[in-house]
């Protein structure tokens, strides 16, 4: 009962705070979330799991599932993004480990392809970890795009990151796949209707309890 009062205030405020949004682009948001980022980095300690991603990360409700968990989501990041952003977390150095979710953006830009970018970028971010801390790698989530002509090549797309990012995790030491899809995804492979919130991306409470349960027995060790 406590989850679920919880979670439907979380849901309440998300649903405010995108109702009463002041008109800004993109980079204004991702600019105040940096500066917001560097003051709360400050406060984390040796427990600390810090949590890198986009809107779907920024939108999940830590403190509902994890006593230690730092979110630095960022809405409609990329690994692009995130690459560039992770030197300013000095403080990763300090945590127990570090949960990495991102790459759908990516796959929404890319007008071709070639994934050669992207793939780099993956390999990249590893490496920006230092290699004694522990990394949990989400696979993208499926989307559920089904009444777009777009829905089977974005599945393609997915299925074809996550089998890399899956080898490129298992070649690291201290790094954990988490593969979603099993969970989130219905027989056809798209996002199941009751974990969406009506775009086909992004989590609901249902979905992000399901995510959030995913990742504290992925983590229960650390």
């Amino acid at each position: 009962m406590q989850y679920q009062k919880k979670i439907k205030q979380y849901d309440a405020l998300l649903e405010l705070l995108e109702n009463n949004a002041p008109s800004s682009n993109q980079y204004s948001h991702y600019d105040k979330m940096i500066t917001l980022h560097k003051s709360v980095q400050e406060n984390i300690t040796e427990d600390s799991i810090l949590f890198f991603g986009d809107g779907l990360t920024e939108a999940l409700c830590l403190s509902c599932f994890f006593q230690n968990g730092v979110n630095f989501g960022i809405s409609g990041d990329t690994t692009t993004g995130l690459l560039k952003r992770l030197p300013k977390y000095n403080n990763i150095r300090i945590s127990k480990g570090v949960s990495i979710s991102i790459g759908i953006n990516d796959l929404n830009e890319i007008k071709s392809n070639d994934y050669s970018g992207m793939i780099n970028n993956y390999k990249k971010i590893l490496d920006a970890i230092p290699s004694d801390k522990n990394i949990l790698l989400d696979s993208i989530h499926p989307v559920n795009y089904k009444l777009s002509a777009y829905q089977d090549e974005i599945k393609l797309r997915i299925s074809f990151i996550n089998k890399y990012i899956e080898s490129l995790c298992n070649e690291r030491k201290n790094c954990q796949y988490l593969d979603t899809n099993k969970y989130l995804a219905d027989i056809n492979g798209n996002l199941k209707e009751d974990y969406h919130r009506g775009d086909g991306l992004h989590l609901n409470s249902a979905g992000n309890r399901i995510w959030g349960d995913l990742i504290n027995n992925a983590i229960k060790d650390w």
